[in-house]
């Protein structure tokens, strides 16, 4: 989910039970429990999580599972955005983009782009 967080805001609403239930959680502690241990899986400690919000002010954290049965992390907060996969890693704060791959790295600032090329060693 990408855009603008006002209007993400608008189109976000509470879940009922039938949702959570729908979902397959017994209810909100169930689910809440479950997302708190992703989210300390992730950070790899127990700190960084708040009390139903995850310790982000306004910032949304997405979670997807990949195949190597750990998760994909999207974290976006106002104009920064943190993408994080099995091999990749994207990071944009209004004009600074940052990317990394195995095989290189691609930094952009206003307008202007660097790209380093990383050797594979076995």
């Amino acid at each position: 989910m990408l855009g603008d967080t006002e209007n993400i805001q608008q189109h976000l609403s509470t879940a009922a039970k039938q949702d959570l239930e729908a979902a397959g959680y017994e209810n909100e502690q169930q689910f809440t429990a479950k997302a708190k241990e992703l989210c300390d899986g992730f950070f790899r400690r127990t700190s960084v999580c708040g009390h139903g919000t995850f310790g982000w002010n306004h910032g949304f954290i997405f979670a997807f599972p990949n195949d190597t049965k750990k998760l994909d992390v999207l974290i976006a907060k106002d104009a920064k955005l943190v993408y994080r996969a099995i091999d990749k890693v994207f990071l944009a704060d209004e004009d600074k983009v940052v990317l990394k791959t195995p095989s290189e790295v691609v930094i952009a600032h206003s307008g202007k782009s660097f790209i380093v090329k990383r050797s594979c060693c076995a």
